[in-house]
């Protein structure tokens, strides 16, 4: 994976100058380089009050992924002290406290019906828990209660299929990486991945893979990788999960280089993947572009209520070009070689400004929603994916085989035209003649179809902050 994505950086490097995409350059998409694709998919919630909206989008967007928390309720900390919690009387506490109306999860279920359900267990409960260094806020994992946290993970699985949410992957943690929910030191983390795949399979649930770490950002995923393959825990995950928040990350710019996004997967997380001999399929189980020097600042409005407030919030989230570059890194995730990419979030909440829905509090779809429908809407079926070449960080591209046909997409981030010609390699279908064209303009903040400027060649132009997608097919 590493050695494609640097033979497509050498292909864009001029004598003399920096990398850039060439105008009416032929583009390559080898698919005997590509990898398997499963599609994307979204952080959804229970509770969300805007259910019509989720159901919509779920359906439009044809999402294959869902992520959610099950229905576990909060449990007095009185009845949890001491050791030796039972799945089973994990489970009799939660039918004690339970608070989510039956209403509320089926709904949920019926909307994700036909997606693979990503259930998240977000963290140790506080009394299992402990607080570093005099932080209030800042939690670690107490391993006196590993045994105890391993039973709450089966229980709380377990009885978010009695309500039918019937989890393909779980994640053991949220982001293991911080303090803020629970810190897990690496190898306690594999430690944990052990036990939890011996007692999912203990009750039944060989079926429920394990992903993980998880953790907030790729580079941080590097001691946890490396701790799973030291202890011979990696054999007990079905996926690597990772969140992608690196460009979140780029204020000061002295401690380590800037990131300019799109991100995609990091050269960190790529050299200490190949490094590891890694092979199993990577899902980014959260990702935004919520890089905050070029977001939280003018001519973006930060009084609206988007944003504002939160340390890392993002001002620009109801602006067409904030969608375009979300869109970008989603496509860049797939390019680089991601199997899944869930977007933090589908709907925002409503605790206040730290949202980063595509839709609203109010059930009002933001751009990013339209800017994601060009290649959203044309992805079916068993897929591979490959990025371009030449391709760069302004000008990302990925084709996409979804069987008969492939899907082209071009992200422009510059404010000129781009043209470019599609050549396909390690392909046994014909691909001579084109069939649609989508594209998303930041200059409309929408979606439509539109005629390729020259069939004939099928030369795509992609005009600039705009995003294109573009379906060839057999001929008739």
């Amino acid at each position: 994976m590493r050695l494609h994505a640097l033979l497509a950086a050498l292909l864009l490097v001029p004598l003399g100058g920096q990398s850039h995409a060439t105008d009416d350059a032929t583009t390559v998409y080898d698919f005997s380089q590509a990898h398997d694709f499963d599609g994307y998919g979204a952080h959804v919630w229970i509770s969300n009050q805007n259910t019509v909206q989720r159901e919509q989008a779920i359906d439009e967007l044809r999402y294959r992924h869902v992520r959610a928390a099950g229905p576990r309720p909060p449990i007095p900390d009185s009845e949890l002290s001491g050791t030796g919690h039972t799945v089973a009387e994990l489970l009799d506490l939660f039918e004690t406290y339970h608070q989510l109306p039956a209403s509320a999860i089926d709904g949920l279920v019926q909307d994700i019906s036909g997606t693979t359900l990503h259930q998240i267990v977000w963290s140790m409960p506080k009394p299992w828990m402990t607080l570093q260094n005099g932080c209030a806020t800042c939690w670690e994992a107490n391993t006196a209660h590993l045994a105890d946290y391993v039973n709450l993970i089966v229980a709380e699985v377990l009885y978010a299929r009695q309500y039918g949410m019937n989890a393909t992957y779980v994640e053991l943690t949220n982001e293991p990486d911080g303090n803020w929910n629970t810190y897990w030191e690496p190898e306690d983390y594999a430690d944990l991945v052990e036990q939890t795949r011996a007692a999912l399979d203990a009750h039944g649930l060989q079926s429920v893979g394990i992903e993980g770490p998880g953790t907030g950002t790729q580079r941080n995923a590097v001691a946890y990788l490396e701790a799973l393959v030291a202890e011979r825990a990696v054999g007990s995950l079905d996926a690597i999960s990772v969140h992608d928040y690196d460009t979140s990350y780029t204020d000061d710019c002295d401690e380590r280089p800037c990131l300019e996004p799109p991100i995609g997967l990091s050269d960190e997380f790529q050299a200490a993947w190949d490094e590891l001999g890694l092979t199993l399929p990577i899902h980014v189980t959260e990702y935004t572009n919520r890089d905050r020097t070029k977001w939280n600042a003018a001519p973006y409005d930060c009084s609206d209520g988007a944003g504002a407030g939160r340390v890392n919030g993002v001002c620009a989230l109801n602006t067409p070009v904030y969608g375009l570059w979300l869109a970008t890194e989603g496509l860049k995730l797939a390019a680089d070689g991601a199997t899944a990419a869930i977007q933090w979030e589908l709907q925002d909440g409503p605790w206040g400004t730290t949202n980063w829905g595509l839709i609203n509090v109010s059930g009002g779809f933001r751009p990013a929603y339209r800017a994601f429908k060009p290649f959203l809407l044309q992805l079916s079926g068993d897929m591979t994916a490959v990025t371009g070449s030449p391709s760069s960080q302004q000008t990302v591209t990925a084709a996409f085989d979804v069987g008969s046909d492939v899907v082209v997409v071009v992200s422009n981030l510059t404010t000129s035209a781009v043209t470019l010609t599609p050549s396909f390699a390690g392909l046994s279908q014909d691909t001579s003649a084109i069939e649609r064209q989508l594209v998303y303009r930041v200059s409309t903040g929408n979606t439509a179809e539109e005629s390729v400027t020259d069939p004939a060649t099928h030369t795509i132009t992609v005009p600039g902050q705009s995003l294109v997608a573009v379906r060839f097919g057999p001929s008739t």
